[in-house]
């Protein structure tokens, strides 16, 4: 299943490289490289949820150190993309409420 992701990211497929590694990731649990793959993947599409599960089970698989810092930065910053808005959004929800 690796080896089909890897196809579909050489296509730019990327959609469909994540849908293989969720097959990969359920059959080779113990494999890092498959995780930090699914994790990547999972950022390039924005899937932070999923990407957050890669995370967690590269960190638990690899030890934290491993941990490239880009893909920190990259998740910290797709997280307040998502967020800020957001808390934006219900606060200017909360205060026209009140008016």
């Amino acid at each position: 299943w690796n080896n089909l992701a890897a196809v579909h990211l050489h296509q730019s497929n990327h959609r469909e490289a994540l849908g293989a590694l969720e097959y990969a990731v359920k059959h080779k649990r113990k494999n890092w490289k498959v995780w930090e793959n699914y994790l990547t993947t999972a950022l390039h599409l924005r899937e932070m949820a999923k990407a957050f599960v890669g995370l967690r089970k590269t960190v638990e698989l690899r030890q934290a150190a491993a941990i490239d810092e880009k893909i920190i930065e990259l998740m910290t910053a797709e997280t307040l993309k998502i967020t800020i808005p957001l808390i934006q959004k219900a606060r200017e929800g909360g205060s026209t409420s009140k008016a």
